[in-house]
């Protein structure tokens, strides 16, 4: 007996998941039900597009967080919570397979535990798809003179490689391991795969193919010294350099002596309450009319009369200055009354190299100050005074000295010192203040935290290194907005042009509700050391919990580009900057639920899903861009109003860090496949498609569109290419392991606790002659070719992209004839795809004769337009080696808008800053941002 059903869209036939509505569709004529069917798919890949833009945005703020890690007592290092690599093969792969997930699981569920029509063709198919049709649309989608390449190309590797193993494996147990049968064995190991391919592909990001060996074999492999310590500017050299004999590494272990050790040196150097280096202490400052600190157990505590005191200090503990220049601007701050005249003496002492410097011992805890935003403190290591006095006795060399004079109401003085003859021309020096007094004496004055500050020496065709002053601030909440000035020094060298670009960026405060977001690029010009930045913090109840943000800087050009300190926060690779917001610290209610939800993340969610729901109603979102409207854009307005007002119920993505936008959006995403799926069904049945057919043409298609709109944002928007081809290939592989994997476990268990029955031996007649009992039947039928065939194509298809790298340098874009070869000859491979399986569906009319030609003629077919597309990147390259055409720029493809620039321009004189008329330093900053970046929402305002 053999178990059939009639189709979809035939009276009484299966039904989809929500297709047909009623039977009553039956009894129109098939020709008009294609045209309704065809033109309801359209409308829904549209309504899929908005859909998948939605999700896109979610997945951009949830990847987009970042947190701190407290790496010693002070010192944060800031780092991106999810690896990029994971986000790829996880966040982005699941919401763009979600539809094949989602569409197994109710596929199952609905047939009764049997395996579904979608099954392993549906799932090749859309690989097929994936692979072929999405890169070539990417490929397309990169405008004429610009690419994009993968970086990450040993992660690339093992997502294709698993992409093509995946499906290797589906014919493996599917037809020879237990054929047309999947064990609960099977199914497990197939879900399995997932969280392995993630796991590697993890590892392969870190530190490359060696990732893939153990960890004692890698480190062979490597052949490369353990990493040093990163605390201390540039570590042993730094500390070397300084005079301090290697002996210390050697003598100290492990560390957080070291650390201590580095400290000691420090405080060598000082007057009384020490100074560090930027990289190895952590800043903090608060309003200068604060009267509390933070002492070292995090508690808040009242300031004593001593720190209330007026104090003069410098403005950076470490300065930089170059080899050629004969004096240094240094700048010295006044905090507390200005109503005096002050005076003090600032000493100049150089170490002449080689010396020995004796080790000092910390006999105090670390101990943490707030000063004002413009004086950061530092973590202090206080040593006993007579030993570091007797190691500076022996060391240092007093050069000179210049008297320092504030007049009543000035907050900052330009300094010009002489660089001591006893220095070479890479040598450093050290300025010392002391002996500040008040004119006339009538209140305790102080010298500061930053007492010393060490000049480093570059020689002078260095580009140096650009750096914050200090790597945290802390400034108090108010009820009035506030500008806070960042500095921004450029170390250890200072020859030619060197800028970097600028952004903040969120930790747990929100742009335009704790602070104003702000973007842009800081210029220095030749010899400038020296830059600030103005960032505006918006008001905040007191009743809240300290929120924080952060400055970034990064991309720096120049030829050569400056660097960036890698012992600081951000690495080689970017410098960061925290600012904290304080609020009261006394416990209350609601500060207890802000730090539970962000009541402000609320207020924001509200206030953005208000303008969303009032934006759809108007052409271009807002009243003003509907007046300027023309007639095509009112048309497409109206089109698509159903589904902006149907997506209006997905919230804000400020909800709960975004995830609440996700989860709904996939549910959108689901539903909206579903209802392609159907269409898909009804309309191959309609045309008398067969089944198969359908599955790997049309259904394959609706289920990956939200990939395809996924990667092709991906493609527009990243600098490189592994967002969008890393998600084809990792999504290939979740189709399998998570879209057949989950499904055929339940499945595989359902019916290993289910009794045999007359009406599952009818049903698969064929597979219960050969077992006892019970088992969960897929059946194999073509899926041994199609996967033979999709293979082919697929090594071919990554071979050719391999070759396009190798030639031009990106796997998409890239020059106009090359790009337009590729796309074509993917897009070939697909059709020779769909062509085979559907051949190998309709071959029981044919002889063996003509499967010869058909396959001999899909292989001349094949190889005709590889060779086209090989000729093409021939061309290219003989024109490559014949002359090189200009460098083609992968990161700016389009028109952006133009960045705001912190010009910092220097007339090299004498000294080699300052703000004087000779040697004058023109800082044009922009204190407070006039225009708020593209996508603002507006500002958010909470109640106390």
């Amino acid at each position: 007996m053999t178990w059939t059903r009639s189709r979809i869209c035939y009276r009484g036939g299966a039904r989809g998941i929500f297709l047909p509505v009623t039977e009553s569709e039956a009894e129109l004529s098939k020709g008009v039900r294609a045209v309704i069917y065809s033109l309801l798919m359209v409308y829904c890949f549209l309504g899929v597009s908005i859909a998948a833009d939605i999700f896109m945005s979610s997945i951009e703020v949830i990847t987009s967080r970042r947190r701190q890690v407290e790496q010693r007592p002070g010192k944060f290092l800031t780092h991106k919570v999810w690896n990029a690599t994971v986000a790829n093969l996880s966040l982005m792969a699941l919401g763009s397979s979600a539809p094949e997930i989602f569409l197994s699981v109710i596929d199952l569920i609905r047939n009764e535990f049997h395996a579904g029509a979608l099954g392993p063709s549906t799932i090749v198919g859309s690989a097929a798809f994936n692979l072929f049709i999405i890169i070539a649309v990417c490929m397309l989608a990169i405008p004429n003179g610009s690419g994009r390449a993968v970086e990450q190309v040993s992660v690339f590797v093992v997502t294709a490689v698993f992409s093509l193993l995946a499906y290797l494996w589906l014919v493996f147990i599917v037809m020879y391991w237990t054929p047309d049968i999947v064990t609960i064995a099977e199914a497990t190991i197939t879900f399995a795969f997932l969280p392995l391919l993630i796991y590697l592909s993890w590892r392969v990001d870190l530190w490359g193919m060696a990732g893939l060996l153990p960890s004692c074999l890698r480190a062979i492999a490597e052949q490369e010294p353990a990493p040093s310590s990163q605390d201390g500017w540039q570590g042993g050299r730094q500390m070397n350099g300084y005079g301090v004999r290697r002996s210390m590494h050697s003598t100290v272990g492990d560390d957080r002596v070291r650390n201590d050790a580095m400290h000691d040196f420090v405080k060598m150097i000082s007057a009384s309450r020490g100074v560090g280096l930027s990289s190895v202490r952590t800043q903090s400052s608060v309003s200068s009319r604060s009267t509390t600190f933070t002492s070292a157990s995090g508690q808040r505590v009242p300031m004593t009369n001593a720190l209330q005191q007026p104090c003069v200090q410098f403005l950076a503990s470490f300065q930089s200055m170059s080899s050629n220049m004969t004096a240094k601007s240094v700048w010295i701050c006044r905090h507390g009354d200005l109503s005096s005249d002050i005076r003090a003496e600032l000493s100049v002492y150089s170490i002449p190299a080689p010396l020995t410097v004796p080790q000092l011992v910390r006999t105090a805890p670390l101990v943490l100050q707030e000063w004002s935003p413009l004086l950061p403190a530092d973590h202090c290591a206080e040593v006993d005074p007579a030993e570091a006095l007797k190691a500076r006795r022996k060391v240092l060399v007093k050069s000179g000295s210049v008297e320092v004079t504030f007049k009543s109401g000035e907050e900052r003085k330009e300094i010009s010192v002489e660089k001591p003859e006893a220095c070479g021309d890479c040598e450093d020096f050290f300025l010392q203040l002391k002996d500040a007094q008040a004119v006339p004496s009538a209140f305790p004055l102080a010298v500061g935290p930053i007492d010393c500050t060490a000049v480093k020496v570059a020689p002078g065709g260095s580009r140096g290194k650009i750096k914050f002053a200090c790597e945290r601030i802390v400034v108090p909440g108010r009820a009035e907005p506030r500008a806070i000035e960042v500095v921004v020094l450029r170390i250890a060298g200072s020859a030619g042009l060197a800028t970097c670009h600028y952004r903040t960026e969120p930790l747990s405060a929100l742009p335009d509700c704790h602070y104003v977001p702000q973007e842009g690029t800081i210029q220095f010009v030749d010899g400038a050391t020296e830059a600030r930045l103005g960032v505006e913090v918006l008001p905040m109840p007191r009743n809240r919990f300290p929120k924080e943000f952060i400055v970034i800087l990064d991309d720096p050009s120049g030829d050569p580009p400056a660097d960036f300190d890698p012992c600081d926060d951000g690495g080689e690779a970017s410098a960061v900057l925290t600012v904290r917001i304080e609020t009261d610290p006394c416990p209350s209610f609601w500060r207890f639920l802000d730090w539970l939800v962000n009541m402000d993340s609320i207020h924001l969610g509200n206030s953005d899903w208000y303008d969303t729901v009032t934006g759809v109603l108007f052409v271009g979102g807002s009243l003003e861009e509907q007046k300027e409207a023309g007639g095509l854009d009112w048309i497409f307005h109206l089109i698509a109003l159903p589904w902006k007002l149907f997506f209006v119920f997905v919230p804000s993505i400020h909800y709960l860090g975004g995830w609440v936008c996700f989860v709904m959006s996939l549910v959108y995403i689901a539903l909206l496949t579903g209802v392609i799926a159907d269409l898909a069904d009804l309309f191959g049945c309609v045309l008398d498609i067969p089944d198969m057919v359908t599955a790997i043409t049309l259904v394959a298609l609706g289920t990956s569109m939200p990939d395809l709109f996924a990667s092709k944002g991906a493609a527009q928007e990243d600098p490189t290419a592994d967002a969008s081809i890393v998600n084809v290939t990792g999504s290939n592989s979740v189709n399998v392991f998570l879209g057949l994997g989950l499904p055929w476990t339940i499945g595989s268990i359902y019916w290993e606790l289910q009794p045999r029955t007359q009406e599952w031996e009818d049903r698969y007649s064929s597979v219960s002659s050969r077992i006892q009992g019970t088992a969960f039947v897929v059946e194999s039928r073509d899926l041994g070719f199609n996967v033979l065939a999709f293979s082919c194509c697929c090594v071919i298809g990554l071979i050719i992209l391999g070759l396009k790298r190798r030639v031009t340098g990106f796997e998409l874009g890239g020059p106009v004839g090359v790009k337009y070869s590729i796309a074509v000859l993917f897009a070939c491979l697909w059709f020779a795809y769909i062509g085979l399986a559907a051949w190998r569906v309709l071959r029981s009319a044919a002889s063996s004769a003509e499967e010869q030609t058909v396959l001999l003629l899909f292989s001349g077919v094949l190889l005709f337009f590889t060779l086209i597309a090989l000729g093409f990147l021939m061309v290219h390259h003989l024109r490559n080696v014949a002359a090189p055409p200009k460098e083609v720029e992968p990161t700016h493809d389009h028109p952006e808008e133009e960045a705001e620039t912190v010009d910092v321009s220097l007339d090299v004189g004498k000294a080699d800053d300052g703000l004087g008329d000779e040697g004058s330093l023109d800082i044009k900053p922009p204190l407070v941002s006039t225009e708020a970046p593209s996508g603002s929402r507006g500002r958010c305002f909470a109640k106390s």
